[in-house]
């Protein structure tokens, strides 16, 4: 099992005797939780070690298919690449080539599918069905159920999670602060801890202090004394968030949790964009609860959400078909 910290992901590994998977990234933390939950769940099923790579300090070049770069010769031999971000797909597929290695991608790549052994991309990607891609609900991330998940009853935390102006949504402040008012106040013998995020605007959280609901605990989400996302949310019974990130959204979902999510404007041209249409179509399933129906979904109700651990369905279709890939190959040079 590699012992690689993935919180801080280091530029270059040791060589073991374990299958080596390097792993491309950009840095930027939404594709870089999507690369460390599918490594968790690679180390917990198959024992990989794995190398971690930025893209900042180590792109590849056309060159680099006849001269492999120092700095990657110090690495161990790769079975799998895996990149996610669009500036990371060149590099894996440089790589692959280079060390003849299984290529993969987190996300839809602008390249052509086909020079990838295997893609991992959500459903509103819109990637076509075809023997390399897997289309999941969702990105990954990097939540993991409990073996034996908490009954709701048991559950301590109710959240509100806040985030910030995206491309699809206009981040109306004043409207979602008389939507907190409404939790708050529908609710008045429940706890509510209300974190944010790097894109929420300044001026919200000032207002909702100043509002100074008696149920609801404010914390930044650099306070020290926060516990971690992943702990939060595996501990919540409800969780109200902004719409603007997908990737929270299924992580809160992955947790278990019951999930709702404010409602918002869509940015100018973004009405009918995928991330909307996603959102609508899984509050018409129930696996998203809208504020207009909140009043439907009863306190009594203590029913779990159905779990739903895309990373682990990923990391096993993965090294399937990795094994798949491995066994034709050696029958064609048999």
């Amino acid at each position: 099992m590699s012992t690689s910290n993935h919180l801080t992901p280091p530029k270059a590994c040791k060589s073991v005797p374990a299958m080596c998977v390097w792993f491309f990234h950009d840095h930027r933390l939404g594709h870089l939780k999507q690369l460390q939950g599918l490594a968790a769940r690679m180390e917990a099923l198959a024992g990989i070690h794995s190398c971690w790579l930025d893209i900042q300090d180590y792109a590849l070049g056309l060159r680099h298919l006849f001269i492999s770069p120092s700095y990657l010769n110090t690495l161990p031999q790769p079975a799998m690449i895996i990149g996610a971000g669009h500036k990371t797909h060149l590099s894996v597929l440089l790589a692959a080539r280079r060390y003849r290695a299984f290529s993969a991608l987190i996300m839809k790549p602008s390249l052509p599918l086909s020079w990838f052994d295997a893609i991992i991309c959500p459903e509103h990607d819109k990637a076509r069905p075809r023997d390399n891609i897997l289309n999941t609900f969702g990105p990954l991330n990097r939540i993991t159920p409990s073996e034996q998940p908490l009954s709701l009853e048991s559950r301590t935390n109710n959240l509100i999670l806040i985030g910030g102006p995206s491309r699809h949504f206009r981040f109306d402040i004043a409207r979602l602060l008389s939507q907190i008012q409404q939790i708050c106040q529908e609710n008045p013998q429940t706890q509510w801890l209300l974190s944010n995020s790097p894109r929420t605007p300044v001026e919200i959280m000032s207002q909702l202090k100043e509002l100074a609901f008696p149920n609801l605990m404010i914390k930044d989400f650099r306070d020290p004394d926060l516990a971690s996302l992943e702990a939060l949310l595996l501990s919540s019974d409800r969780v109200w968030l902004t719409p603007d990130s997908m990737a929270m959204i299924f992580e809160a979902l992955t947790a278990g949790a019951r999930v709702g999510v404010f409602e918002d404007s869509a940015t100018p041209g973004k009405a009918g964009s995928r991330i909307n249409q996603q959102i609508q179509a899984m509050i018409c399933k129930q696996d998203l609860i809208s504020f207009t129906n909140r009043e439907s979904i009863k306190p009594e109700k203590k029913e779990l959400n159905r779990i739903l651990w895309e990373t682990d369905r990923a990391a096993h279709w993965l090294l399937q078909r990795y094994a798949s890939h491995q066994k034709q190959a050696s029958e064609s040079h048999a």
